[in-house]
């Protein structure tokens, strides 16, 4: 497992897209809110996938009870993938 950082991510073509899509994608257009929210507590959103890129699942660190909560309400009941 690898963990990187935002300066790994900008620097990694593959990685920056992958990243950029996954959170376009499937957090931003559907819930935009998640993403101001985790910004507003300074809360970082992990996304963990295998390899070649090819799944994604979501969870935070550092987030409020409250938003973690409602996070996982959203992202645990549906598929990720």
């Amino acid at each position: 497992t690898s963990e990187y950082y935002t300066h790994d991510i900008l620097n990694n073509k593959e990685l920056f897209d992958f990243v950029r899509k996954t959170i376009s994608f499937k957090i931003h257009a559907w819930h935009s809110d998640f993403i101001q929210k985790i910004n507003s507590e300074n809360a970082t959103l992990v996304i963990t996938t295998d390899e070649n890129f090819s799944y994604s699942e979501f969870s935070l660190l550092n987030a409020t009870d409250v938003l973690n909560k409602d996070f996982l309400n959203v992202f645990e009941t549906k598929d990720s993938k």
